[in-house]
């Protein structure tokens, strides 16, 4: 039930990082987000996975 929510921040925080590297700014702030973003993603599937056995 909580997938739509997980899908929904992924989205958007790649949308955020997208942007982020489209208009350079500050570079190294969007490469940390994008960083943070996948270890989140990494993390949220884990505890999915986890979960479901």
């Amino acid at each position: 039930m909580k997938k739509g929510i997980f899908y929904t921040i992924f989205i958007l925080l790649v949308l955020i990082a997208s942007t982020l590297f489209d208009h350079n700014i500050i570079s190294s702030v969007g490469w940390m987000a994008s960083v943070i973003c996948w270890v989140i993603v990494a993390i949220v599937f884990t505890n999915m996975t986890i979960k479901r056995t």
